[in-house]
């Protein structure tokens, strides 16, 4: 929303249906719309996100084209012999027409969890709600609602969603990739098991894309404690359920939100410690856009 600050003309004069050219004393008779500071530093961090995106996916284009390229010349040189086989074709063809393949955003979720979970997983610091945040501020940071399909909860560890958290264990297990343990007092371990390494290609494949960003946020959290990664996925999530419902909120509003509307484990966190966190987000640009699903109250 721009805000109501305008560099004021008065019109002296008035104008035909004609105009053989414009002047610049013609162009300053138009009152012109200022946005304010934080609407000019809001602009800017979108526009911001945005090159980061453009450029990650012209990265991806090129990367696909130099695969496509590679792929020609060894058809074409003989390098690789086609082997064409008609009664296959329709076959495949056919049962692709009968059963597409669907990837279920569960499977995604685990994916992009194991991603998360295989760098850190020996780091003393890493546990599941940890984990668990990590994945929420990659799904509102870089838009990927679709992809991971979560419903954040106020809880006292939230934003969180326990049956989105259950099913990434289970995954975990059934692919083999990590064994899950809870811990009397240390919380939850993950194990690598036989086929660790195995969500890979998976990851390639739904999250390549986005692959430099995740990273980022991965890295810039590496080291924070759980509390202090929960901290941060809670003002996100706040700053941007506010953002969604088309207000801009003040540092103090963020707070008071959380302190009065979320779980009562949160008021045990001091108020200065959050703000502090508002202030440190920015320097990081860790800004929400308003996009996405707002959390909800636990029923």
């Amino acid at each position: 929303m721009v805000s109501n600050t305008f560099v004021n003309y008065t019109v002296s004069q008035s104008f035909g249906t004609k105009m053989p050219r414009t002047s610049w004393p013609i162009v300053a008779l138009f009152p012109i719309a200022i946005p304010s500071r934080k609407e000019r530093i809001l602009i800017g961090n979108i526009l911001s996100t945005l090159d980061k995106k453009i450029d990650t996916e012209q990265a991806y284009l090129k990367k696909i084209l130099q695969q496509k390229y590679g792929l020609m010349q060894d058809l074409l040189t003989g390098k690789v012999p086609v082997k064409l086989n008609i009664n296959q074709i329709k076959e495949s063809h056919i049962k692709q027409i009968k059963s597409p393949a669907i990837v279920q955003p569960a499977f995604k979720r685990a994916v992009l969890a194991a991603e998360i979970t295989s760098q850190l997983y020996q780091n003393p610091k890493f546990g599941s709600v940890k984990q668990e945040k990590i994945i929420d501020l990659c799904e509102r940071h870089l838009g990927l609602h679709a992809e991971v399909d979560r419903t954040a909860y106020r809880q006292a560890a939230g934003p969180y969603d326990n049956k989105a958290k259950r099913s990434i264990e289970n995954n975990f297990k059934n692919h083999q990739w990590f064994d899950v343990k809870r811990e009397m007092g240390k919380g939850v371990k993950y194990t690598p098991l036989k086929k660790f390494g195995g969500h890979k290609k998976y990851f390639e494949r739904y999250f390549g894309h986005y692959a430099q960003d995740i990273q980022a946020l991965i890295n810039l959290l590496r080291d924070a404690d759980t509390q202090q990664c929960e901290i941060v996925a809670t003002l996100y999530a706040v700053w941007n359920d506010f953002l969604i419902q088309n207000k801009e909120p003040t540092d103090e509003e963020i707070v008071t939100e959380i302190l009065t509307n979320w779980h009562e484990q949160k008021q045990l966190i001091d108020r200065e410690r959050w703000l502090k966190a508002l202030n440190w987000m920015r320097q990081k640009n860790l800004i929400p856009q308003g996009v996405g699903k707002k959390t909800k109250m636990v029923d």
